[in-house]
């Protein structure tokens, strides 16, 4: 987590009807992702389900939205 403050416009938040979500990433874990990766015991292949053209990037966000069909949406220009 930082420590550095953010304004937060709430005018502007409920005029776009934007949703704001938070993430969490541990930065010890990377370095063990990598290596793995490196050393061929996990594919990360396997983790990206859908690929979309940049043309089509409108459907690659709704198909990200949707928790339960995708994990890993990629486009590609």
């Amino acid at each position: 987590m930082g420590t550095t403050r953010v304004e937060l416009r709430p005018d502007v938040i409920a005029t776009k009807e934007l949703v704001l979500r938070g993430s969490m990433a541990y930065i010890d874990e990377f370095g063990e992702v990598l290596a793995r990766i490196a050393d061929g015991s996990v594919d990360p292949e396997r983790f990206v389900t859908h690929t979309f053209p940049l043309r089509d990037i409108q459907a690659a966000f709704e198909t990200q939205g949707d928790a339960d069909a995708a994990v890993k949406v990629l486009v590609t220009p």
